[in-house]
């Protein structure tokens, strides 16, 4: 601060030049500028649930401090003086659409910056949020199935709700389905939440599980108090149900101690008979008490009568100690036993083998094996000691080779003595083999006298080689059984098929000839002009040799490539046989011509 006196002179080395001024410096200050002014929203999508905040930068030439700031707010460019001096804006001042804007300015201590606008923030709608914590219902058949609708919205706007199942009606803040007993099965609905602007949506499962009405009174089992209409009260009814609650094609008959009226109180151990028309299909003794109830309603029973007889009864029926007994037609009259599935299963499910869990083969030759007996009654068989019921007329196949006493494949020797069996088939020792030997075996016996000799039943039997077809042509081969024989070499093996594969080549004759199916001209073996023979059939097949006369060409080929035209025809025997003809004729005339000199 204060008074100067300046001058500036300029040479060139030879000459000068000056000029001269006078200064006065004061005390002036230089006001400081706003660089930057920010407006942000702590709600990253700028809904109303976010706060507004107020951020900006400055500068000072003078490197003063600033001692004080002005912020002024607008809302769509209106200014809010309740806001001015505020740095942020709670949610709760902020409605959507509004645009907002805040103006700084500094203060140095001696002059104020020019103010600075921000960038504009719009606030957005809030979006509503569904609040219904359980997505999956689970019930039965008759029961209400209850969606209670709750959702929040930032902007408190009224929510309009939807679902995408007609089968819903709205009472109140929920949506409701009266479900009857037709409803089982599993449903996916849509629930939505809109409030004019965004909508929110959730899906929930719905499992409907089929309620039994055993009665057919509309009001299913688990809320009747007498579920089979029988007049006595579920507490004290032991038997539920009747012939009608069985599930199955057959027309049954069932008594209980001898009596068909079921509708009674059966408290005690009584023999209950179940029979198809005048059979017996099956018997046992039951127990009937509070712990123990025969529900028919559980019960399938099935008979089958093709091919070969089979019944099974499934359900919960508890036996407590006793045993069922069932009565088989003989439908295949060459078995002779019985397989039993002693399981809750139906007699679909029997093994062709009768060696899967928990089944049994058992002869039916009158006697007990284990705690099962077959007794053969001439039409029928009885069978005793099931726990379970499925059973199935099977034939016997001791040595499991798949020929067995009443198979349908046949019968050997073997199911009578399994030891003689082996992997190859049945091969019990030949009446002229010694102990001299070894044992029969599928790939060979022992030996007698003074060589060794095999007993075999098993050989390859292939077919005919089919055509031709890119230098290679094939033929199917099986290993079958035949009948039981003694040879000198080995039997044959399962391990070891013959050849079903083997090159071959189309005869050239046949291959030059198809080369002038399209030379317009009828050769070779061709019926007409390059149709019929090796070229595509013609549509007049009915030539004759005599169509042919006058083609002196092709008859001067007879000996040569027509003997293969017959031959490609499958009849070289009458080629040979025409040849002879021809020439006996043609001796025949020279004879005559010689005579006649």
């Amino acid at each position: 601060m204060g008074f100067y006196n300046i001058t500036v002179i300029v040479s060139d080395g030879s000459l000068q030049s000056s000029l001269s001024w006078n200064l006065t410096v004061d005390n002036t200050n230089v006001a400081p500028l706003v660089t930057s002014a920010n407006l942000t929203n702590t709600d990253f999508l700028n809904r109303t649930n976010g706060t507004l905040q107020a951020f900006w930068s400055f500068s000072d030439f003078d490197n003063d401090s600033i001692t004080a700031n002005e912020t002024l707010w607008y809302i769509n460019n209106t200014p809010i003086t309740n806001y001015t001096n505020q740095t942020f804006i709670h949610a709760i001042n902020t409605t959507k659409l509004e645009n907002w804007t805040f103006s700084v300015r500094v203060f140095d201590g001696f002059n104020w910056s020019d103010f600075m606008n921000s960038s504009k923030i719009t606030i957005l709608n809030g979006k509503p949020t569904i609040n219904i914590s359980t997505t999956s219902i689970e019930l039965s058949e008759t029961q209400k199935v209850n969606i209670s609708l709750n959702a929040n919205d930032l902007d408190n706007d009224i929510l309009d709700y939807s679902i995408n199942d007609s089968r819903f009606s709205r009472e109140g803040n929920s949506f409701v389905w009266n479900t009857n007993l037709s409803d089982a099965g599993f449903y996916k609905v849509n629930v939505t939440a809109n409030d004019s602007f965004d909508v929110d949506s959730l899906v929930i499962n719905i499992t409907i599980n089929g309620a039994r009405d055993l009665d057919n009174d509309g009001n299913p089992d688990f809320s009747d108090t007498d579920d089979d209409n029988d007049g006595i009260s579920d507490e004290n009814d032991f038997l539920v149900g009747n012939l009608s609650s069985i599930n199955t094609t057959l027309s049954l008959s069932i008594a209980i101690n001898g009596t068909s009226n079921l509708s009674k109180l059966f408290n005690g151990t009584f023999t209950i008979n179940i029979t198809n028309g005048t059979d017996t299909i099956m018997e046992f003794n039951f127990t009937f008490n509070s712990s123990n109830i025969l529900d028919f309603g559980n019960l399938t029973i099935n008979k089958t009568t093709n091919g070969s007889s089979a019944v099974s009864i499934r359900g919960n029926i508890n036996l407590l100690g006793f045993k069922k007994t069932i009565f088989l037609e003989k439908i295949n009259t060459t078995a002779k036993s019985v397989c039993i599935k002693d399981a809750d299963a139906g007699f679909e499910s029997i093994s062709s083998a009768c060696d899967s869990a928990n089944e049994t083969l058992v002869v039916c030759d009158n006697t007990t094996s284990g705690q099962y007996a077959c007794f053969d009654t001439g039409s029928r068989y009885k069978i005793t000691g099931l726990s379970h019921s499925a059973v199935k007329e099977q034939c016997r196949d001791a040595d499991g080779d798949g020929y067995g006493e009443g198979c349908a494949l046949g019968t050997d020797n073997c199911d009578n003595n399994p030891s003689q069996h082996t992997n190859d088939g049945c091969n019990p020792p030949s009446s002229s083999s010694s102990s001299g030997g070894g044992s029969s075996g599928g790939g060979g016996g022992g030996g007698s006298g003074g060589g060794l000799t095999f007993v075999c039943n098993m050989d390859w039997k292939c077919g005919e080689w089919n055509n031709c077809v890119n230098e290679l042509q094939a033929r199917q081969c099986d290993f079958v059984k035949v009948p039981q024989h003694v040879q000198e070499t080995e039997c044959p093996s399962s391990s070891s098929p013959p050849a079903i594969t083997q090159k071959c080549e189309m005869p050239k004759q046949l291959a030059l000839a198809a080369e002038t199916c399209s030379d317009n001209i009828k050769n070779q073996n061709e019926q007409e002009v390059d149709c019929g023979g090796v070229c595509n059939p013609c549509k007049e097949k009915n030539l004759t040799i005599a169509a042919s006369a006058g083609k002196e060409k092709e008859t001067n080929q007879l000996t040569g490539f027509s003997i293969k035209d017959f031959a490609g025809e499958g009849s070289i025997f009458i080629a040979a046989g025409l040849i002879a003809v021809i020439t006996t004729v043609f001796v025949a005339f020279k004879f005559y011509r010689l005579k006649q000199q």
